[in-house]
């Protein structure tokens, strides 16, 4: 029998171990310190998590309420572009949900108690860690060499404000441009998060917490004093996938929350440890050129709303557009080939994408689909300005 060991209990933690566990026999050991107090901020995710938890530990609907869980039916998104709204609905049955990932963690953690020997320890270095295979999910190393920097996204900072309230007002996540940035709202069964993500550079947190009033305002909420700022680096691992060792999360990759792309990504990279591993079916420069191309990917998704602006006309929003339109120019051309072809083949948006139809935890390389890219495409009215990044 083979041992796997999982550092971290972070959502990528949890996750891995309730995947390995579900579809191997080997054994488990799911190394975290209790003591490492988590960041208390709801999470929002894209719609495989769903699939996921249910192949994994059995999860239904009716347990969100265990999670302060709330059903997602699509991103609401307000200003990008100075359009106004629109509504990216999920096609049904596709649902994803908006939950207390400190719950989820704590939920998956009672489900696998059994079946995984639960080791509370602070793991400082993996030399003596005892295991055929690592997964690394502790946050990310210490040698900056080990990682690439993303320079082309134009934040670095968020602050977040939990509103507490009786009950779900909505069932979809929010995004808004604004002035300096663009704020997320996230609602949970018993409160909402909203984060202003931010740049620095150009504001400052005193200004922040001045224009996230006009959020509280809009959706009618009641800010709390639980709040946190946080600076953050956007960043990706060179060598994701080494032989033995995998690395997850924060270990992986961090990129800024836009299209709740991080548990999709989180997701990808467990399945494809589990067919490196086990399958034997999928090589580590494999791995690692997908893991490479789901990033790019991301980058490109995130920086189409930047190329879209908003309907401030200020230094950020400057500088935003331009860091979108030099990286756009080089990355987005691929995902334009592939979307004119399917359109020329007669497909239509809904049949971009098979995991509209499957089950997500099939064989699939790529992490963003074309039918994202037609909603974003067409909803951040790009398609008048898709030569000043092409030609």
């Amino acid at each position: 029998m083979k041992k796997l060991s999982i550092i971290g209990k972070g959502t990528a933690g949890a996750l891995s171990a309730a995947y390995f566990s579900r579809h191997t026999d080997w054994e488990i050991d799911w190394y975290y310190d209790p003591n490492i107090k988590p960041v208390p901020v709801g999470e929002s995710c894209a719609t495989s998590l769903p699939y996921l938890l249910k192949d994994c530990i059995d999860f239904k609907h009716s347990d969100l309420e265990k999670i302060d869980g709330n059903l997602k039916f699509g991103i609401r998104k307000i200003d990008w572009n100075g359009i106004g709204d629109y509504y990216e609905e999920y096609a049904p049955p596709i649902v994803a949900y908006q939950f207390n990932a400190n719950k989820l963690q704590d939920f998956i953690e009672d489900k696998l108690k059994t079946k995984v020997n639960i080791i509370h320890k602070n793991i400082t270095s993996l030399d003596n860690i005892d295991g055929d295979y690592i997964l690394n999910c502790m946050g990310k190393t210490k040698n900056e060499d080990e990682y690439n920097s993303i320079d082309c996204l134009p934040v670095n900072s968020a602050y977040v404000t939990q509103c507490y309230w009786d009950y779900p007002k909505f069932q979809y996540t929010i995004s808004i441009a604004k002035e300096y940035g663009w704020c997320f709202v996230i609602p949970l069964k018993n409160r909402c998060a909203v984060g202003y993500v931010y740049n620095d550079n150009y504001s400052t947190l005193d200004i922040i917490k001045e224009d996230v009033k006009e959020i509280f305002k809009t959706f009618d909420l009641e800010p709390s004093d639980t709040t946190i700022s946080l600076k953050f680096k956007s960043y990706f691992k060179k060598n994701n996938f080494d032989n033995k060792i995998v690395y997850n999360g924060n270990a992986s990759f961090f990129l800024e929350p836009l299209e709740a792309f991080s548990i999709g990504t989180i997701t990808q990279i467990i399945i494809n440890s589990y067919r490196i591993w086990h399958k034997n079916d999928l090589s580590l420069q494999k791995a690692n050129e997908i893991f490479h191309k789901s990033i790019e990917e991301t980058q490109t998704m995130i920086l189409m709303h930047y190329f879209a602006g908003s309907k401030y006309n200020n230094e950020f929003w400057k500088f935003a557009q331009d860091r979108a339109k030099q990286k756009l120019s080089k990355s987005i051309k691929m995902i334009l080939q592939d979307y004119s072809k399917a359109i020329n083949n007669g497909q239509s948006p809904d049949q971009f994408n098979n995991f509209l139809q499957g089950n997500f935890l099939n064989t699939k390389d790529d992490l963003w689909y074309l039918r994202l890219f037609h909603l974003n495409f067409n909803g951040l009215g790009l398609k008048d300005r898709i030569k000043e990044i092409t030609s």
